[in-house]
């Protein structure tokens, strides 16, 4: 029994989605970020 209407639902849908994209992109974003921080640090190790 869905008691919205399709557009509350599709509306839902969007911003879940929206969400979920910008979730993916700042992970990724982390991992490069972090990644390149590894080599920074493996290429000019602190003496």
């Amino acid at each position: 029994m869905i008691s919205k209407s399709n557009k509350d639902v599709i509306k839902e849908y969007e911003l879940m989605t929206l969400k979920g994209r910008n979730n993916a992109i700042t992970t990724i974003e982390k991992t490069t970020s972090y990644k390149n921080y590894n080599k920074e640090v493996v290429i000019n190790p602190q003496v």
